[in-house]
């Protein structure tokens, strides 16, 4: 069940939700690093959007007009995965 607090009703939004109650990892730092990915990058940009909409080519697209460190993307790159 995704939470209640949930901003986003598109797909990918709900998958988020998803994710963070039943997926996501157990360990303190990996866990609190997960979260700030997602709702700092992920979640505003992409919450909205319909699983069809959230191509590789789209997201890799939005990724190269962040100014983030390589490091960053790729945390992003493999959440989105």
């Amino acid at each position: 069940m995704p939470n209640e607090d949930t901003r986003h009703v598109g797909a990918i939004g709900v998958l988020i939700a998803q994710y963070i109650d039943w997926e996501l990892p157990q360990r303190y730092s990996t866990r609190l690093s997960y979260l700030t990915v997602l709702r700092r990058w992920i979640e505003p940009k992409w919450g909205e959007y319909g699983l069809t909409e959230g191509k590789a080519i789209v997201v890799e697209q939005w990724l190269r007009t962040l100014t983030l460190a390589p490091k960053t993307k790729t945390h992003i790159r493999k959440l989105m995965h």
